[in-house]
């Protein structure tokens, strides 16, 4: 389905690279959020691989599939290549190795080791040829966090921290569109009925808001207590919530929390968002949804902290997925995406900790 599709391709078209210097908080590369128990970036490491023909080798699934209860790791581009093998280390996140294999040949590997339920672990994985060990595309020499879960055949929209995409796909064949979280004056028992009666999991774009401003707060606890209604009828429900490809002057309402001005390593300030500093400054975009209204560019720390800040007010209200936008219009100077990584992989990293169920879904268009 075309929505499943947004949801999946915009992680892999995410690179693995910084966006400037990065902040305290993204400074870490916590594959955790965007890379266990989902499709991890496929992008090389700069270690040079030669030999075989072709792309060089990466991870695609970690711990996101399962063959008979066991997950499987898998890769590309290493079956058939002579004197080519992948070699797999599992640890905890203690460094206790949990087990080591090499010489497989194959572009798959079952991991019939014993793991704890709901347990994350340190995966490493190497392109061996002769003596030499590089980290397949998509890891490091300092491996990446999984997350291990049992089949769950009693509930199968369970995730924590984490999320296969067998449940990602049992959430999307139960999703639907309601945009009526923000609609204040709106019968809020007829959005319950409509939701729950449905039976819906993923509600798309709950919160949709075009072009926030200080009214959102105004109604912040509004919003919270009809979030907390939906979740007390079925607690398994995600709700999205959207953050769009268009700003205006309403941006400048907003204060900035010194929170988010020490995520990016700032010195906090009393100020409102800026709008000259989050548009184009070579005008692309100006006017592009009717009068005063800007594509914001990615690429700018203003664009950058706004989105972060967004996504943290969302997700402190119960929201479990947000919806980018036009990512390829807002990253039209985003070489390599960095800079989409970068915030990325800020608000996975905030999730991990705030969000429900440790962890946030994210989608966008990318044409």
């Amino acid at each position: 389905m075309r929505f499943l599709s947004l949801v999946l391709a915009f992680c892999l078209l995410i690179s693995l690279c910084a966006c400037g210097k990065p902040a305290a908080t993204s400074s870490v590369v916590t594959p955790s959020n965007d890379e266990s128990s989902a499709e991890v970036s496929s992008s090389d490491t700069s270690s040079a691989v030669t030999g075989g023909g072709g792309a060089k080798p990466a991870i695609s699934t970690a711990f996101a599939f399962y063959e008979n209860g066991n997950p499987i790791i898998e890769w590309t581009n290493i079956e058939g290549r002579k004197n080519f093998s992948a070699k797999v280390v599992i640890k905890d996140l203690s460094g206790k190795t949990i087990l080591e294999e090499s010489g497989i040949t194959t572009n798959k590997y079952v991991v019939k080791a014993k793991l704890a339920d709901k347990t994350r672990y340190k995966l490493y994985v190497y392109y061996v040829n002769g003596n030499k060990e590089t980290p397949l595309g998509g890891t490091d020499n300092n491996g990446i966090e999984v997350a291990y879960q049992k089949m769950n055949a009693s509930n199968k929209y369970y995730f924590d921290g984490g999320i296969t995409l067998d449940t990602l796909n049992n959430y999307l064949n139960r999703a639907m569109v309601y945009c009526q979280f923000f609609q204040p004056d709106e019968d809020f028992n007829v959005v319950i009925e409509s939701i729950i009666g449905a039976g819906a999991k993923y509600v798309q774009r709950a919160a949709c808001v075009w072009t926030p401003g200080r009214w959102e707060h105004a109604i912040k606890g509004t919003i919270k207590d009809r979030v907390d209604k939906i979740h007390a009828l079925d607690p398994d429900v995600v709700l999205e919530a959207c953050i769009f490809e268009c700003v205006n002057k309403n941006v400048e309402q907003i204060a900035i929390p010194a929170e988010v001005f020490k995520a990016f390593g700032l010195t906090p300030e009393e100020r409102n968002f800026d709008l000259e500093q989050m548009i184009f400054t070579d005008g692309s975009y100006k006017d592009q949804w009717g009068s005063g209204t800007y594509v914001p560019d990615i690429t700018r720390v203003e664009t950058q902290m706004f989105f972060y800040y967004r996504a943290t007010f969302f997700i402190d209200l119960g929201f479990e997925a947000l919806h980018l936008g036009q990512a390829n219009l807002i990253g039209k100077n985003d070489t390599d995406n960095k800079c989409w990584t970068k915030v990325i992989r800020m608000i996975q990293s905030y999730a991990k900790t705030n969000a429900r169920r440790h962890y946030v879904i994210l989608d966008a268009h990318y044409p």
